[in-house]
């Protein structure tokens, strides 16, 4: 009996599930962990000069449509400037991110113009000397009366984890905090969340919406026929020639920032139309005969605002297009706002619209920013 008989320390160590090595002749024990884990990376704007391991922030710079950086206090931001993300990854475990894999993530969100459609879009990856990795978007036509916004997931090439738990957002040019969220992509941001810090540019208003740049379009007057809400365009009206009453009108708008088959791109649907008589001309519109011609009996008002456009679709598409159209009437059927909340028929215009030069103004609709 002798024999079977085990130490008590023996027996704990069995217990425990510890092993003694025959290698080294039962003179040592081990014990293990599972993998070792890092903590996870973050995102910096490029001014901080030590790395902030509790606070995401990101760098924002502005271009012109001509690639030159805007460096000053500027009104407000158009289509067709471009805007750069840059940004370090800080990491606690010294883990890097070389490679712009984490630029690589960044997508800019807006509203789509006359659309309550919010999307996000995947930026242009690319890299300079001076600031490194970067990710870029030349601001669409489309996102006119939209605010822009970013997401970023920051990544490193090894570590674990190589990747942030939460994506990084907020509005590209607020000075908020940076917001976090579960997953990629989903609807507008609902709250303040910005860049994370004020290394971002100089605007006026400090929580912007995108605005027009005129010399990105160009808009064209046409003679139309209107049927069952429908316009056929006619022949272009040079902006030099006369119209004659009676006659319909519709605009068309193309965008010179975007080419269809190697043509600026017709989009004529994403506007509203604001049809106005403006520069009038007394003496055209007054009979050299007439010796009471003057001011007491020729029009009396120097420009007309709102006039009373129709709504109507381009033929063969589907969407209605607000004042797309308008017919120049005849004497005592001018009818405008002007200044007022409803329609009616403007006095003291002794020859109608006569003597007046027609204008047509696309107005930018903005359902949701």
């Amino acid at each position: 009996m002798k024999n079977l008989t085990l130490k008590k320390v023996a027996i704990g160590l069995l217990l425990a599930g510890y092993s003694i090595s025959g290698a080294y002749a039962a003179t040592t024990i081990s014990t293990s962990t599972g993998i070792i884990k890092g903590r996870a990376p973050l995102v910096n704007a490029k001014t901080l000069t030590t790395p902030n391991y509790n606070t995401n922030s990101i760098t924002v710079k502005l271009y012109d449509e001509n690639g030159q950086p805007i460096t000053s206090q500027i009104q407000e931001v158009v289509n067709g400037y471009k805007i750069r993300i840059y940004l370090n990854v800080v990491d606690e475990d010294g883990d890097k991110d070389t490679l712009g894999l984490t630029a690589n993530t960044v997508r800019f969100g807006y509203t789509k113009a006359n659309t309550t459609d919010f999307i996000w879009v995947n930026a242009t990856y690319n890299t300079d000397t001076s600031l490194g990795h970067y990710a870029e978007m030349t601001i669409p036509q489309e996102a006119i009366g939209s605010k822009i916004y970013y997401e970023v997931l920051a990544n490193t090439e090894f570590g674990t984890p190589s990747q942030a738990e939460k994506w990084v957002f907020g509005n590209v040019f607020r000075t908020d905090a940076a917001g976090q969220k579960g997953q990629q992509g989903g609807g507008k941001p609902s709250g303040n969340e910005g860049a994370g810090g004020d290394d971002i540019p100089d605007i006026d208003d400090p929580d912007p919406v995108i605005k027009i740049n005129t010399s990105t379009f160009d808009i064209k007057l046409y003679n139309v026929t209107v049927s069952n809400g429908a316009v056929t365009y006619g022949a272009e009206v040079a902006p030099s020639s006369s119209v004659v009453v009676g006659q319909s009108f519709a605009p068309k708008v193309f965008s010179k920032q975007t080419q269809v088959n190697g043509q600026d791109a017709d989009i004529t649907d994403q506007f509203a139309y604001q049809w106005n008589l403006v520069d009038l001309s007394k003496q055209d519109i007054v009979n050299q005969s007439n010796t009471n011609g003057s001011a007491a009996v020729a029009n009396q008002v120097s420009s007309i605002t709102q006039l009373e456009a129709v709504n109507a679709k381009v033929s063969g598409t589907q969407n209605e297009i607000q004042g797309l159209t308008y017919l120049i009437p005849v004497n005592g059927q001018v009818k405008a706002k002007n200044g007022q909340t409803s329609v009616s028929t403007i006095g003291n215009l002794a020859a109608g619209a006569q003597g007046y030069k027609l204008q047509v103004v696309a107005v930018t609709r903005s359902t949701g920013n």
